[in-house]
């Protein structure tokens, strides 16, 4: 593939994220473009409004505070997991996983004054997915807990939970689903 070719695929799949709500720093680490381009292009999406700055996620505690941020967290890693499994190269996988999450809860013709059902967003999705290498070989987190992928030994599904957790039940096996 030609320079050229590589830069328009790179600069394709920043724009694909910015129209999916990535700042520009996420759109440089998830797709290695220049900084000057990601914060051009995430004007160019956002009525030329800056991207926003602050700290990106530094924790993998945060996913697993509630049911429904540990059945997002474990539905994008196995979409990411899928991504591979299929021949997607690593610098697309996330692309397309998240694409494909963005599209399974309300895609881009979501109706004016209804709140989206996504909740991760594409800074905190591409924080898990970075970790993902981590979290299926239970690496301990910043905060020395250990968090992993673990099968359910009901249902087969995997799930990002405790890794100390022996014989892990998912929250919808033990018969909810609640935050």
């Amino acid at each position: 593939m030609q320079a050229s070719e590589l830069r328009r695929q790179k600069l394709d799949h920043a724009r694909v994220l910015g129209e999916m709500g990535a700042r520009a720093i996420t759109m440089v680490s998830a797709t290695d473009i220049r900084t000057s381009d990601a914060r051009t292009l995430y004007k160019q999406l956002n009525d030329n409004q800056p991207s926003p700055s602050g700290q990106t996620p530094h924790s993998l505690e945060w996913y697993i505070e509630r049911p429904s941020r540990q059945f997002h967290a474990s539905l994008l890693l196995s979409l990411y997991k899928l991504a591979l499994q299929n021949g997607i190269a690593h610098s697309q996988a996330f692309v397309w996983t998240y694409h494909t999450y963005y599209w399974l809860y309300r895609g881009k013709k979501e109706a004016p004054g209804t709140a989206s059902q996504r909740i991760i967003n594409t800074e905190r999705a591409f924080y898990l997915i970075r970790r993902a290498k981590d979290l299926y070989g239970n690496s301990p987190t910043s905060h020395g807990e250990k968090i992993a992928v673990q099968e359910c030994k009901l249902c087969g599904a995997e799930i990002l939970t405790f890794a100390h957790e022996a014989n892990f039940v998912c929250s919808v096996c033990a018969g909810g689903h609640s935050d």
